[in-house]
């Protein structure tokens, strides 16, 4: 008596190697896309700083010498006046936020806040000379990724 088709075992043969050969597909997929999704997440983190350097820096040169004023100068905090307007960039809780508002003897009012950046640490450092501010140095880290800005106020500013 002959017999066509497939015994059990035969089918589990085929069944076990198509298993290992999915099992290596997928595996195979899964690694090419990891490295894929942690460049993506480096390249936002990347971009997130450099759009912050970018807002600081043209905060920092809005404005001359006699426009500007500087109130608040911490490790974590900084916020000046430029005519009737003030402005504070403040790293809290691992956020950097930018706020507006104005000035009433020397303390900030808020009127608006926005967020910046998001798992960001870092810290401000003015460098001056004969009492005028030279530059606003901020330093900026997600993870991995390290921003620093140097923003150059217009002629220097007095402290």
């Amino acid at each position: 008596m002959k017999h066509s088709g497939f015994t059990l075992i035969e089918f589990l043969v085929y069944i076990s190697l198509f298993s290992i050969v999915v099992l290596l597909v997928n595996q195979w997929v899964a690694m090419s896309l990891l490295p894929t999704q942690k460049s993506m997440k480096r390249m936002r983190s990347v971009s997130s700083l450099h759009a912050a350097s970018e807002v600081l820096t043209r905060d920092v040169h809005a404005g001359s010498q006699e426009e500007q004023k500087w109130y608040i100068i911490e490790d974590q905090k900084i916020a000046w006046q430029i005519n009737q307007s003030g402005i504070c960039w403040e790293i809290r809780d691992n956020l950097l936020f930018r706020s507006e508002g104005s000035f009433n003897n020397g303390i900030f009012n808020k009127n608006s806040e926005n967020l910046v950046g998001q798992n960001i640490d870092g810290s401000f450092l003015i460098k001056k000379k004969h009492g005028k501010i030279r530059a606003v140095e901020c330093l900026l880290r997600d993870g991995n990724e390290q921003v620093t800005i140097i923003a150059l106020p217009r002629l220097g500013v007095a402290v």
